[in-house]
C-alpha cells in the first residue's frame, strides 16, 4: 500500500476505506471550500509580490539608478507598496461597507473622514504643529520640533 498525503501533516493510503480510489470518492464541501480558500489567497499572495515590484520600479525610476541594497530605495518601495495596499484595502473596505453591508457612501465617508482627522491630530503632536498657515503649509513649535525630530538622519 502506498502513502501520501491527504491533508497537511496527515499520511493516508492513496486508497479510500472502502475499496476506491480516494479521486474515485464525492469530495466533501469543506475540501473543495479550502482548495478554492488558497487559490484564493495564492492569487492574492501573487498580486502582492507583483505590487512590490511595480513599487521597486516606480522607486527606481523616481530616484534614478542606485546600487542594489540601497537602504533609501528599500525604504521608499516599502513606503509606495504600503500605500498601494492600503488604497487597495480601503478601496475594498468602502465596497463591502456600501455593497454588502448596505451602509450608506455618505456614512462611510463620514466615519473615514473622523479616522482621518484622528490621524492628522496625532502627527500633527508627534511633529509639535501648532496651527496652519493661510497657504496651507504648517506652524511649528520650533523647539519641541527640534526635540520631537533630533534622533531622525538629516
Amino acid at each position: 500500500m502506498t502513502l501520501r498525503a491527504w491533508s497537511p501533516g496527515v499520511l493516508a493510503p492513496a486508497y479510500h476505506p472502502a475499496g476506491r480510489r480516494r479521486s474515485q470518492v464525492h469530495e466533501c464541501g469543506h475540501h473543495r471550500a479550502g482548495r478554492r480558500q488558497k487559490a484564493y489567497l495564492d492569487d492574492y499572495h501573487e498580486k502582492v509580490r507583483r505590487l512590490h515590484v511595480l513599487s521597486t520600479h516606480a522607486v527606481r525610476q523616481f530616484l534614478g539608478t542606485r546600487e542594489e541594497g540601497d537602504p533609501r530605495v528599500d525604504y521608499l518601495v516599502g513606503l509606495e507598496a504600503f500605500k498601494n495596499m492600503a488604497n487597495a484595502q480601503i478601496s475594498c473596505l468602502l465596497r463591502l461597507a456600501t455593497e454588502k453591508l448596505g451602509v450608506s457612501q455618505e456614512d462611510f465617508l463620514a466615519l473615514a473622514a473622523e479616522e482621518l482627522g484622528k490621524q492628522v491630530e496625532t502627527m500633527q503632536e508627534d511633529l509639535a504643529v501648532i496651527g496652519w498657515n493661510e497657504d496651507g503649509t504648517i506652524k511649528l513649535d520650533l523647539q519641541a520640533h527640534l526635540e520631537k525630530t533630533k534622533g531622525w538622519p538629516l
